[in-house]
């Protein structure tokens, strides 16, 4: 890594863990205009004339201050017309924050005076809604904030023990975190690369991979298949997709993984559980998928609480009286952390997918529902293989088509129409709905008789 000398401002090499390492101070901050870069910093006449100069001047004089005579600044410390360099300090990003002596954050669209601060004007600066200060924010031992003026400020954010110790000496607190409670973090924001949204939480799960920008959307999916080859925490399939009316009824398909970071925005944390009757099933990585042997529940004629999303995004809670035999859950071993969902008596609800099977294995089923049900309500059946996708191909959409098809022409699904109760409404209006835009018309005598 490079690092700035503040009494010059000559890039140095640090070999950053060897005894020669020097102790540094790092700057979280998201870029603004006429930033200085690398091959600016070659030339001290050429990163004076900048206007972001004035970001590295205060940020040394601010080091020196407290007796440290060297910075890191990612816009300047990486050349980046190395593709090697880049890989590397991307990959290596959370070790190096998580090595400094402090992070200065530094929000430059926060007015100055820290203690009439409140919690809207924070929401509204850029650096709560950036991909990478995620990480800069949980990485580091000390984290100080300082307004536009830099003055500093007094801010806190996530969870307390978590930002206290991130990884201290009582091991790495980020890792006793469920999967599912991790991606949630940077649910909300928003990356300006779209591979960005997996690359700046490759330290978050301590995870490496190659950087190939261009791939977009396919980085967060190889993201998710580092995660599961390191980690067997089921709570990474716990995602709601939002509807798309417009894709009906292909859009109900969908493999293990989801497509983007804000499918997690569940409001609780998620929490995993442990139980030896009923162990979660280790799982294997293939060119078909993840495969496993567990017990599926295929439990009906009982009320399903679900929680799905709405078009702005929130989660609402709901339950669905009646789902066709045709149909598998999957126990995701985890749980929502909140008393509130408690069952009367005391027992909180599981969390669990749903999943079909088709000529080519399962599939996951209403990627746009997540099951809430009690663990002593589930009915499981014998364990079994399974091989469940990662994510869709054409060949999967085939065959998750033609046995929607198979069961309609076999009349087998007339209880695909199912009721709502919409608990997110204080009146208790019963919905109709079906599964497919195609069966409304073929079910339509029996919505007449129902209404």
């Amino acid at each position: 890594m490079w690092l700035i000398n503040c009494s010059n401002y000559q890039l140095e090499p640090n070999d950053l863990g060897s005894s020669q390492s020097k102790p540094y101070w790092i700057l979280s901050h998201t870029w603004g205009e006429d930033e200085v870069n690398f091959q600016d910093m070659q030339s001290l006449a050429l990163s004076t004339a900048k206007l972001g100069f004035q970001k590295i001047q205060s940020m040394c004089k601010l080091a020196l201050t407290s007796g440290i005579n060297y910075v890191w600044i990612d816009k300047c410390c990486i050349d980046k017309t190395s593709s090697a360099e880049l890989s590397e300090s991307i990959n290596s990003m959370f070790y190096w924050y998580k090595e400094s002596e402090r992070c200065i954050a530094f929000l430059n669209d926060l007015a100055p005076g820290a203690e009439s601060t409140t919690e809207n004007e924070l929401r509204g600066c850029r650096w709560f809604t950036r991909g990478w200060t995620l990480q800069e924010l949980l990485a580091p031992s000390n984290v100080d904030f300082y307004d536009g003026q830099w003055n500093l400020s007094n801010i806190t954010g996530i969870r307390n023990d978590i930002l206290a110790h991130p990884s201290g000496t009582n091991g790495d607190i980020l890792h006793t975190v469920s999967v599912a409670t991790r991606m949630s973090w940077p649910a909300a924001r928003q990356p300006t690369r779209i591979e960005d949204k997996a690359y700046c939480l490759l330290g978050i799960f301590d995870v490496h991979m190659p950087l190939l920008y261009g791939e977009r959307g396919q980085a967060f999916i190889r993201l998710q298949q580092a995660i599961a080859q390191r980690e067997n925490d089921m709570s990474l399939f716990a995602w709601i997709a939002l509807r798309d009316n417009k894709r009906l009824p292909l859009s109900t398909y969908s493999g293990l993984l989801a497509s983007d970071p804000s499918q997690f925005a569940i409001p609780a944390e998620i929490v995993t559980i442990r139980d030896a009757l009923l162990p979660a099933p280790s799982w294997i990585i293939t060119n078909a998928g993840i495969e496993m042997t567990t017990a599926l529940d295929q439990s009906t004629g009982f009320e399903h609480t679900i929680m799905t999303r709405r078009s702005n995004g929130t989660v609402r809670i709901r339950t669905v009286d009646v789902r066709p035999k045709s149909y598998y859950r999957l126990l995701l071993h985890c749980r929502m952390k909140d008393p509130a969902d408690a069952e009367p008596s005391g027992e909180l609800p599981c969390l669990a997918i749903w999943l079909r099977k088709t000529s080519s294995g399962y599939v996951r089923y209403h990627s746009t529902e997540l099951c809430l049900t009690k663990w002593s309500a589930m009915k499981f059946n014998d364990p079994r293989y399974i091989s469940v996708p990662l994510s869709l191909t054409k060949q999967h959409q085939h065959d998750a088509l033609e046995s929607l098809s198979f069961l309609q022409d076999k009349n087998i699904l007339p209880n695909t129409l199912y009721i709502e109760r919409n608990f997110s409404t204080c009146d208790a209006q019963v919905e109709f709905k079906t599964l497919s835009s195609t069966f409304v018309g073929r079910r339509s005598a029996q919505l007449s008789a129902l209404a």
